[in-house]
């Protein structure tokens, strides 16, 4: 079964997106502290109708879904420490205006 099967049918999905926010409305500290090692691209953990866990990971010249549990493990703990760190959405709009704003 391919991702987009998976996908279709998961009951949950962690995802991260690298350019969901474009890199020129980064610094280049807060990329760095905020993603790490993530810049290869996307990543999403996707659970399905039976818990069974699966981690798609995207990068320039591959793609890959695992279901392998260390690479399960790994996606998850990035995704979790990614999310601990994003600012929530009404912060996330006001830093966006700000940048936008700014001379």
């Amino acid at each position: 079964m391919d991702f987009i099967e998976r996908e279709r049918e998961a009951a949950s999905l962690w995802t991260y997106e690298v350019a969901l926010v474009p890199g020129l409305l980064q610094t280049r500290a807060y990329a760095q502290a905020l993603i790490d090692d993530a810049l290869m691209g996307p990543m999403v953990l996707v659970e399905g109708q039976d818990h069974e866990r699966f981690a798609f990971m995207e990068g320039a010249f591959a793609s890959e879904l695992s279901a392998d549990p260390g690479v399960v493990s790994r996606v998850t703990e990035r995704l979790s420490m990614i999310r601990t760190r994003a600012l929530d959405p009404d912060e996330s709009a006001r830093l966006i205006e700000r940048m936008v704003n700014e001379p």
